[in-house]
């Protein structure tokens, strides 16, 4: 993984238009959700992310979004604290990515969000 993977777009069920990229081979499917929300041009030049990526990588297909109102992704970024709007574009991000079952890993408040709406 030398290279950058390719940005891909997907429209979420309000139509907004979210970006991601899709990294690795392996047979995991890991659908990772950033503590802090950075655009994937400034990840990507950042040497600690592009080891975490390339370990991923390694055993993993890991699906890296940029959430609402971050980089190249549209609509507002208080929407991502919504919880139907982020689950609808959780959704759509791994169809698009062609996710059937993966592991969700949500750092920081998205890890606590997530917990606390599936209990």
């Amino acid at each position: 993984m030398s290279d950058r993977p390719a940005t891909s777009y997907v429209n979420a069920p309000d139509g907004v238009s979210l970006c991601f990229q899709v990294a690795g081979e392996g047979d995991l499917e890991l659908v990772w959700v950033p503590s802090i929300s950075y655009p994937f041009d400034l990840l990507w030049d950042e040497p600690g992310f592009v080891r975490l990526a390339k370990r991923l990588a390694a055993f993993a297909r890991v699906l890296w979004p940029e959430m609402r109102g971050i980089g190249a992704s549209g609509g507002r970024y208080l929407d991502n604290f919504d919880t139907v709007c982020f689950d609808g574009d959780l959704t759509a991000l791994a169809d698009a990515a062609g996710f059937d079952r993966f592991v969700l890993v949500g750092c920081g408040l998205w890890g606590w969000t997530r917990n606390r709406s599936s209990s």
